[in-house]
């Protein structure tokens, strides 16, 4: 694990020796570098250049990841079992359900009888195997612990240390069934994972003393919520829980004029409500795991999203380049296809920030990525965060970046600013240093709309096939 400090071991460093400075009249970059909106490279006024860059895998620590979950976003559960580029992942949602204050059963304790309890959640899609099925299972949360409304959790790390007492499970769960209709009492809906609990939980919500239903806080003194795991799959299922569909779907029947009379009453996730959600990696067995804590640099980069894995990147060669126009400088990163890839997927974005030394933090790369203080977004477009989807040599689907980062070059050879370290992600947020109206204020950048999922293995510099490189087009002074 690298720490914050960015410091590179000094095997890292001894490779510098052998780079290379190589033309591109060996590569075949020249259609794909920015077509007419630059000079043709004719090797008369307009040439280009191949610099070999460095790269050694590093796993965000805890103090590097600040990232946190909310109720508002998409939480995950789930198990991925068999990653054999990435290992193992575990996700946990805790929530609390309330309903609508202040509230009443519609007849009294005594009149009322616990048909069945169900914990309904809004199935969204599934990150991994659809054919493999889980089971979930449903614990209540200690009403005495500390889960709080006015907290935010982070996602590496677990709010509880144990596991409340277990009120409901569920076997056999395909993720590739979760789509179907569903037609139960008074609704008909589709995109549940439907949970059954113990009626015994359901009779003590009956028995609650009607004071716990005057307030949320009240209520939050008898129950918090549950603990939502989910084993034995290959995948990780996004869940909603601000929809409409999730909720604690309580059915129940009391004698009404002599006769029985079923109905059902709702508790939701709100914004009183408590939630967390809990990721866990583990690479142990993984390739990845073989391609932490060396000192020599990587052939293989993996990056996985929050909370994940990064890269230290350098291009010695940079600083050696004397002053010149420099038309176009991209980072160029290539994907090395797994058939496991079509399984888990990469995710949308891949981000580029370099390491100030000085101050000791990092940084939005200086003069190309820009941050729009209005909307809180960078220009990730222009820059190429996205990448493009191409073929490899083999026939293979894989996704290629070219990242624009001319400007910064420029300054480099104009030696108007520093050769820095970079860092190269594919996070859900960063915090980053950038220049707001003259001035360095720390943001925080989203990069992906989600965390937990999605990953991606691309080639390093030393890739005997598809190495990450910085190729430049440029004028001599």
């Amino acid at each position: 694990m690298k720490n914050k400090l960015f410091v590179l071991q000094a095997g890292f460093i001894i490779f510098s020796s052998f780079i290379l400075i190589s033309s591109c009249s060996k590569i075949n970059d020249a259609t794909t570098l920015g077509g007419d909106l630059i000079p043709v490279v004719d090797n008369i006024s307009t040439f280009d250049t191949t610099l070999e860059v460095q790269t050694l895998n590093g796993i965000f620590s805890i103090l590097e990841d600040s990232a946190r979950s909310s109720v508002s976003l998409i939480n995950y559960v789930g198990e991925i079992t068999n990653d054999p580029i990435f290992g193992k992942s575990n996700a946990t949602i805790f929530a609390g359900f309330s309903p609508n204050f202040p509230f009443r059963f519609k007849a009294s304790k005594d009149n009322v009888s616990i048909d069945s309890v169900v914990l309904v959640l809004n199935y969204r899609y599934t990150y991994g195997d659809t054919t493999l099925p889980h089971t979930v299972n449903v614990y209540e949360i200690d009403p005495f612990s500390e889960f709080r409304s006015d907290t935010s959790y982070l996602i590496r790390e677990r709010p509880f240390a144990t596991q409340g007492s277990l009120v409901g499970s569920r076997t056999g769960v395909l993720p590739s069934e979760l789509n179907d209709s569903v037609f139960v009492f008074n609704e008909a809906a589709a995109n549940q994972l439907r949970v059954k609990l113990d009626n015994a939980f359901g009779t003590r919500l009956l028995q609650l003393d009607t004071l716990k239903y005057n307030t949320d806080s009240a209520f939050r003194t008898a129950f918090k919520g549950f603990e939502i795991t989910a084993t034995g799959g290959n995948s990780l299922l996004g869940i909603s829980l601000t929809d409409t569909n999730t909720k604690l779907a309580v059915y129940y029947h009391y004698n009404k004029n002599g006769s029985d009379t079923s109905v059902v009453d709702y508790f939701r996730p709100n914004s009183q409500t408590a939630a967390a959600n809990h990721v866990q990696r583990d690479y142990a067995g993984s390739q990845l795991e073989n391609y932490q804590g060396g000192t020599t640099p990587d052939d293989l980069v993996f990056l996985q999203n929050t909370p994940g894995t990064f890269a230290h990147i350098e291009i010695p060669g940079l600083a050696q380049l004397n002053n010149r126009v420099i038309h176009r400088a991209e980072l160029i990163i290539e994907q090395i296809f797994d058939p496991s890839d079509i399984i888990f997927t990469r995710p949308a974005a891949i981000y580029l920030d370099a390491f100030d030394g000085t101050n000791d933090r990092f940084k939005t790369i200086p003069y190309d990525v820009m941050y729009d203080g209005q909307s809180g977004q960078i220009n990730g477009a222009v820059i190429g965060f996205n990448g493009k989807s191409e073929f490899d040599n083999s026939g293979n689907p894989i996704q290629v970046w070219r990242l624009n980062i001319s400007r910064y070059v420029q300054h480099v050879v104009n030696d108007v600013d520093s050769v820095y370290k970079l860092r190269l992600s594919t996070p859900y947020l960063l915090y980053n240093y950038t220049n707001i109206m003259g001035v360095e204020r720390e943001v925080p950048l989203l990069i992906n709309q989600t965390y937990a999922i999605g990953r991606i293995r691309v080639g390093g510099g030393n890739h005997p096939t598809q190495k990450m490189r910085l190729r430049i087009v440029y004028s001599k002074i």
